[in-house]
């Protein structure tokens, strides 16, 4: 059975797909979203990070669903030169992996923050957003 939202904060399509009976999971259909697709532009570097509020966690769906999209882009990232719309920016890549990020309440700034399990303070995240330290390690 398809599972709906319980903050009931989908989009419209979001919506429809959970409620139309031809789309439901037990057909094995499964629809995930991934927060973000974070990319410093200028050199070429490029991570995933699914997000989480309130101490949430990924179902397993969504778990199993994002590996495969981890292990695509691991491919990828190690042997392709990609094609860009913007001729200028970099077509080697480097893959940053995917994270799980944490907060206890909203954001980093009203409570605690995990990257991939580990405590870090917001200056931390920063340098990790800025691909500047071992937390945003590579695959």
């Amino acid at each position: 059975m398809t599972r709906k939202r319980f903050d009931e904060k989908d989009t419209p399509f979001g919506s429809w797909l959970r409620s139309n009976p031809q789309l439901d999971s037990a057909f094995g259909f499964d629809g995930e979203n991934l927060d973000y697709v974070w990319h410093d532009y200028k050199r070429g570097y490029i991570m995933l990070i699914e997000e989480k509020r309130y101490s949430g966690r990924s179902s397993y769906a969504q778990e199993d669903t994002h590996s495969l999209v981890d292990q695509a882009m691991q491919f990828a990232c190690k042997r392709m030169v990609f094609k860009r719309i913007n001729k200028a920016r970099p077509t080697r890549i480097r893959y940053f992996g995917y994270h799980h990020l944490v907060f206890e309440n909203t954001s980093p700034l009203d409570g605690w923050i995990q990257w991939d399990g580990r405590r870090v303070t917001a200056d931390e995240l920063t340098r990790i957003l800025r691909f500047e330290t071992i937390g945003a390690h590579e695959h």
